[in-house]
């Protein structure tokens, strides 16, 4: 029977910035200054830490300080390593970057589980490499990653719905769920006012007002909390719903009901991250973000008590680090002359941004 015994190559493996200057194939010249200050301090302060956030600039290479750390910790310390994003999209983007750009052999986990291939389920148990996948992979009732040494959550200043999704019931008017939804206004109805009332019993429609959201009072919960049990057990049996509310049904006074004219969303206002072994057990969870805040918000985020902040780089709280290039052709050339040199540059960058897609597309004649 072969082995598949650990291998950490001829990297040196002594600390991130070590290990990302002896990576061959990157296609990078190297870490930035910034990079290079914040890698510095996770070096000094943060290897212990069980919990961690990196503020980085948008466009000052977060991916790439957050890729050092977890394929570090993976030769280092022999770690299961995985790496969340909240869509499909950007795993493939940071798929891309990492194995194109910085020369780290990562490997995307996209859909069900049982899509997940052989080889790529062994790799990552055995540590062989870093997995990228999205929340809703871990954040669920029965994850594959069930027990990942080192957590790293992308854009977690944005992630408080991905990360509540597996506490978090939402009756939606056009789904399966609409008669669930309908028993619950039923039962608020005598505790909210006419005009919420209306709105909710009104039939679905896009034209709806997306903004319009509101909070059930606190003893109106109380006094239906269990007629409401009793309704959606009812209502949601056999529904996918059923997962979600089986999470909180026996702690629904510690949940808050949200409605809105498309639906009514119950979940707790602090994620019960703790109750959830493959996240709480990490040795690691490491929270990338552009907009960090000290009032506590990412702690209330992610359910974690305490979260050390890395130190930001320097004059990174003034400007961004982002390269970016505005130009205004229209200031010497006519609208010809403009259209022209968009195409040109689209020809050599080989690219479009969307944002520019459209607009060519509608400068573009019949």
């Amino acid at each position: 029977m072969a082995f598949n015994l650990k291998s950490t190559g001829n990297l040196s493996i002594e600390n991130p910035i070590a290990m990302f200057n002896d990576i061959r194939q990157r296609k990078v010249a190297g870490l930035l200054g910034n990079q290079t200050e914040i890698l510095n301090d996770y070096i000094t302060r943060g290897v212990k830490e069980p919990d961690l956030a990196i503020k980085v600039p948008t466009g000052g290479g977060k991916t790439l300080v957050a890729l050092c750390i977890a394929e570090w910790r993976r030769r280092h310390f022999g770690e299961r390593v995985v790496y969340l994003c909240p869509t499909k999209q950007l795993v493939n983007q940071v798929c891309l970057q990492a194995e194109e750009q910085y020369g780290i052999a990562v490997t995307p986990f996209l859909g069900s589980k049982l899509e997940f291939t052989a080889k790529a389920k062994s790799d990552y148990n055995s540590a062989g490499v870093v997995a990228v996948t999205t929340y809703a992979a871990l954040f669920n009732v029965n994850p594959f990653f069930s027990d990942p040494q080192t957590i790293v959550l992308d854009d977690a200043h944005s992630a408080e719905s991905y990360i509540a999704s597996q506490w978090s019931l939402r009756l939606e008017k056009r789904n399966e769920t609409l008669p669930a939804f309908n028993a619950v206004v039923a039962l608020i109805k005598a505790h909210i006012p006419e005009v919420d009332l209306l709105r909710l019993q009104a039939p679905w429609s896009a034209n709806d007002h997306p903004q319009w959201i509101e909070k059930l009072p606190t003893p109106a919960l109380y006094a239906v909390r269990t007629a409401l049990t009793s309704s959606l057990d009812e209502n949601l049996k056999g529904l996918n719903a059923s997962y979600s509310w089986n999470t909180i049904r026996d702690h629904i006074l510690g949940c808050q009901v949200y409605y809105s004219s498309r639906e009514i969303l119950i979940r707790p206002y602090i994620a019960p991250t703790s109750t959830h072994a493959p996240f709480a057990g990490a040795v690691q969870r490491i929270y990338l973000s552009a907009t960090l805040g000290l009032d506590g918000d990412l702690e209330r985020i992610t359910g974690r008590r305490s979260i050390l902040r890395l130190k930001e780089a320097t004059g990174s709280d003034r400007q961004g680090l982002g390269r970016r290039l505005f130009f205004f052709p229209g200031s010497s050339l006519d609208d010809n002359g403009v259209s022209e040199l968009t195409m040109d540059l689209i020809r050599q960058a080989g690219r479009r941004p969307q944002r520019l897609r459209r607009r060519v597309g509608r400068a573009a004649p019949a």
